[in-house]
């Protein structure tokens, strides 16, 4: 695996249940885990905010504690992934 973690939502990849995205023709993807990117495409909107907001939702839903998640989620880290640079 070439990215220790996902250059989209900064999760370690190692986490990754499904073992990294999928790029289309189903090959892994090496920089993007399966919750942000399957089939050769993002599965969250291009916006920065959206992305944190439904993230945090989503960590939330799966039981984790809100403040931990909004500090997982900092926009001004996520903006030094790959997916963000230029955003």
């Amino acid at each position: 695996m070439k990215n220790k973690f996902c250059q989209s939502c900064h999760m370690p990849m190692a986490k990754d249940p499904q073992g990294g995205g999928t790029e289309v023709g189903n090959e892994r993807s090496e920089k993007y885990c399966s919750y942000c990117y399957q089939e050769g495409q993002f599965t969250f909107e291009d916006r920065l905010d959206g992305f944190v907001d439904h993230t945090v939702d989503a960590m939330v839903a799966a039981g984790k504690w809100r403040w931990w998640s909004k500090l997982l989620m900092n926009k001004r880290s996520l903006m030094k992934l790959e997916r963000w640079k230029d955003a």
